[in-house]
Parts: structure tokens; C-alpha cells; sequence
């Protein structure tokens, strides 16, 4: 098992790289090192989805903020982490919020099933630093021979609101959903009718979206998200990869390429509801920190 001493809550070297790649891009985002790190937007009010909603702000001139690192992420990745290395069920359960649910490719476990499914995959070992911003938060893990990236989000108590183990998203593009390839086509959509048309297949009225410049609720929040976008960058968000889309799960690769600038690799994890509509979809830029 690999030491799970405390992980370093800034931004490493993933969000330099994000920042750079963005700085190049015109958007000059604001980036916060540990010391300006705190818990705005750690917590939420939506149980379902990590909560959210607030906007993160816009920077001078129109360019959007980097949120900071969640300081409770770190701890809780290491809290887990330490209870499935030494199978203590009692201690997985008090990582986990009163309403929380945990999904891998087996299914989906709501509390109080959660802890068991999570026991039963076995320890795992991280394989990079945690990348978080606002109430959510990425880590690579490894079980055993095969590689998984652990998405979560934590509540304002430092507990888990909600956890999935996704293994790497098929390679074709074309594999995706009908729903999820019209959330893909809004972000280059810069028609405003066809755009709000295409997150109206595909997004559900309450849905959130969030990434490290912005949080918003609803199709109006990711219709003006997009078209902030739109109006700051050249260049289009083309797929990297097919999604994994199973048990309300969704999780893709994206790139964004094109202009001037160099392209800046992505990923989204979310969920969809009972008419695979996206509930939610949380984004994270760059690639991962070393551990």
C-alpha cells in the first residue's frame, strides 16, 4: 500500500498546467496556491448531486477565477483510503454523508449498502495527488491490475456526498449516447437556438455543472457557461474518447483544440436520471498531479 500520509491541498502541478494552458489560451484565470486555499464551496445543499450552484466569479475584464483547492478533499480520499487498506467498515461509514451513495461497475449503493460495496473491491492504491475545486474532486486509484479514476464530492462536514470508481472510457467517440453527443455539440454550438436545443435533449431543467471556473444550476446556467466560453476562447471541444455509461454513471475525455493556443485535455464525470437526461456533469482540466 502506498503511503497515505496527508496529500498537499494546492493546486500541483496539474493546475499549473491547466492555468498555463488557459493563460494561453486569453482566459488568465486567477490560480490560488495552499495558502489562499479555504472551504467556500465545499459544501452544497443538493444531495443528490454534491449540491452547488453558486457562480465562481468572474476575473477582470471578463476572464473567469480557478476556485481553490477544497482543503476537506484530500483528508476524506485519505480517510477511505486507510479504512480499505485495513477493512474497517465502521470507519469507511463515518467517511460517508447521511444521504450518500457509491457507484463502480458492479452498480449503485446507497447508504447504508455503500460501505460493503466499497470493502468489497478491496484497498486501492493511489496513484496520483487529489484534484479538486469546489465541492468535487479526482484521484487515480489502482485496484489490483486495473487503473480507475475515484470522482467524488464532499459535504461541508468532510464527509462524502457521493462516490464513483470509473475505469478508463472506451476509445471510439461514436460509442457515446445519443444524449451525451448533444451535450458534446452545445459547447461548439454558437447558433443560440440550436445550442439551447441541444441542451434541451440532453440537460435536465435542475441539472448542475461545474468545472474549475464555474458552477451553475440549470439549462439557462449552462447555456450562459457556454457562451462565456464561446466568447473567450478559439477553438472547439472536440471528444477524446467514447463515455462509460452505466448504472446513472456517465464519464468521457475531451480536448480542446483549435486557434492559436495549445490544446488542454479534459475529463467529465456526471450522472443521468431515469430518462438518461445529465443531472449533473463535473469538470476537470489538465492531467493529474503525480502522487
Amino acid at each position: 500500500m502506498k503511503d497515505t500520509a496527508k496529500l498537499p491541498s494546492g493546486p500541483g502541478w496539474a493546475g499549473v498546467a491547466a492555468a498555463s494552458a488557459f493563460m494561453l489560451l486569453g482566459l488568465l484565470p486567477a490560480c490560488s496556491d495552499d495558502s489562499s486555499a479555504n472551504s467556500a464551496g465545499a459544501g452544497g445543499n443538493d444531495s443528490s448531486v454534491g449540491g452547488g450552484g453558486a457562480s465562481a466569479g468572474q476575473g477582470t475584464g471578463g476572464a473567469p477565477t480557478f476556485a481553490p483547492p477544497n482543503p476537506l478533499a484530500a483528508p476524506l480520499v485519505e480517510g477511505l483510503t486507510r479504512a480499505l487498506s485495513e477493512g474497517e467498515e465502521a470507519e469507511l461509514r463515518a467517511q460517508l454523508g447521511p444521504t450518500a451513495f457509491y457507484v463502480d461497475a458492479r452498480g449503485r449503493s446507497e447508504v447504508p449498502e455503500a460501505p460493503a460495496a466499497l470493502l468489497a473491491g478491496g484497498p486501492w492504491l493511489l496513484e496520483s495527488k487529489v484534484d479538486s475545486h469546489h465541492d468535487v474532486f479526482r484521484v487515480k486509484v489502482r485496484r489490483g491490475d486495473e487503473e480507475s479514476v475515484l470522482f467524488g464530492a464532499v459535504d461541508a462536514d468532510g464527509r462524502a456526498s457521493w462516490l464513483a470508481l470509473a475505469a478508463q472510457p472506451p476509445t471510439d467517440p461514436a460509442s457515446a449516447s445519443a444524449v451525451v453527443r448533444a451535450y458534446q455539440a452545445a459547447w461548439n454550438e454558437r447558433e443560440p437556438a440550436a445550442r439551447a436545443a441541444l441542451i434541451e435533449q440532453s440537460w435536465t431543467d435542475g441539472a448542475r455543472y461545474v468545472d474549475p471556473t464555474a458552477d451553475e444550476l440549470g439549462r439557462r446556467g449552462l447555456d450562459a457557461t457556454i457562451a462565456q466560453f464561446q466568447a473567450s476562447v478559439a477553438g472547439d471541444i472536440v471528444p477524446a474518447s467514447g463515455a462509460i455509461e452505466a448504472h446513472g454513471l456517465v464519464h468521457f475525455r475531451w480536448r480542446l483544440e483549435g486557434g492559436s493556443a495549445a490544446s488542454l485535455d479534459g475529463m467529465d464525470v456526471g450522472f443521468v436520471d431515469a430518462t438518461s437526461a445529465l443531472t449533473l456533469i463535473a469538470g476537470f482540466f489538465g492531467p493529474f498531479s503525480p502522487p
